[in-house]
């Protein structure tokens, strides 16, 4: 065979191999940490502060395409910041469960302090249903003073909102499951409440609760079926979900019927530079946001925006390649987390969701294969 013939044969021998390997999936760094032969659940938190509706579901549809198994809004009123527009959470997510067939939907998380407990098991069994089994019910105690006096509600101490809340999810439980559901405690009393339709998933919506804390903890252990951590560092996460499994022998739980989900930002980038470029915007507005909280003293926001380093902010975020981000997400795996939601800063950009499914997810859905 003559030498052109042999270059043709290679040409087309290399065209097929590339043709048939999926979606050009990245491989993690040789000597790192691998993915658990399960894959993590992926999700992606929907664009909500200044942005029409339109683009939402539009989001929404693209992530359920790609094959994301959930989407998420979070329960604010307002943005803390700057005095933009801001959708509310559950009439966003109900919208988004009208038009959407299979991907999961959540909440990360609902203040507890905004809706009467019996009020939201209505509401989270109707979403439920109109969805067809798809709700991940998010709570929190509530911790922005600011938010909730601009909008009347009154803010009492930590201890207080964190009873309210674990009130509140017994409240949820039981109206969830039987006919007639009766509770009185120190916060809320309910008597024979109907809760009809029933939630599709039995025996009910998986529970997310978010929080680290010494008292959430606890809450966590008892009545949670996800404890969801934010924005933590692999060894941040390991340590605590030692602690919890702990909390859970103290409380007479088996630990692993708590599973554990993380919420991180995502800078992702072909190279350095687009990496770099990603992540300095990102801090940039951490900077911004850690300034507002210790100048109007936002609650926990004090310490979630705590000063520190670029460095010290990119080991608790997603960052990197495709292939960077895959071992970061592996050691997170490691350590216990099996579901992720995901913030990408350049969510409407078409392109974002469709390269980290084609780079980064696909690749533990191959392994897992």
């Amino acid at each position: 065979m003559s030498d052109q013939a042999n270059f043709k044969v290679g040409i087309v021998s290399a065209w097929l191999k590339r043709k048939h390997k999926p979606n050009n999936i990245s491989r993690p760094p040789r000597g790192r940490s691998m993915c658990s032969k399960i894959a993590p659940k992926i999700g992606v938190y929907l664009p909500q502060v200044s942005t029409s509706f339109d683009g939402v579901p539009e989001v929404a549809h693209r992530a359920e395409e790609l094959g994301f198994h959930s989407v998420w809004l979070s329960d604010h009123m307002m943005p803390l910041m700057e005095e933009r527009p801001l959708l509310e959470c559950w009439t966003t997510l109900s919208a988004v469960a009208a038009q959407t067939k299979a991907v999961k939907l959540g909440t990360i998380v609902m203040c507890n302090s905004f809706r009467h407990p019996s009020l939201l098991a209505k509401m989270s069994a109707t979403l439920d249903v109109v969805s067809n089994g798809r709700l991940i019910l998010g709570m929190g105690a509530g911790y922005i003073e600011k938010e909730y006096k601009a909008y009347g509600f009154p803010f009492p101490p930590a201890t207080e909102r964190i009873e309210q809340l674990s009130e509140s999810l017994r409240i949820l439980k039981l109206m969830w499951t039987e006919n007639r559901a009766s509770f009185e405690g120190k916060h809320y009393t309910i008597r024979n409440a109907i809760c009809e339709p029933k939630p599709v998933q039995r025996p009910h919506p998986p529970i997310l609760v978010g929080g680290t804390g010494k008292r959430i903890s606890k809450v966590i252990a008892e009545l949670a079926d996800y404890c969801n951590l934010d924005r933590l560092t692999v060894e941040e996460v390991a340590a605590f979900l030692s602690r919890l499994r702990g909390i859970c022998d103290e409380v007479g739980r088996p630990p692993q019927e708590v599973r554990a989900s993380l919420c991180s930002d995502v800078f992702m980038g072909a190279n350095d530079e687009e990496v770099t470029k990603k992540a300095d915007l990102g801090y940039e507005r951490f900077i911004a946001m850690a300034e507002h909280a210790r100048n109007d003293n936002i609650g926990l926001y004090v310490d979630r925006f705590r000063p520190c380093t670029k460095e010290e902010y990119l080991r608790r975020r997603i960052s990197g390649t495709p292939g960077q981000c895959i071992d970061t997400i592996a050691q997170y795996v490691k350590t216990g987390i099996d579901m992720f939601v995901l913030v990408f800063p350049d969510i409407m950009d078409p392109e974002a969701l469709r390269v980290f499914r084609d780079r980064v997810l696909g690749y533990f859905e191959e392994s897992e294969a």
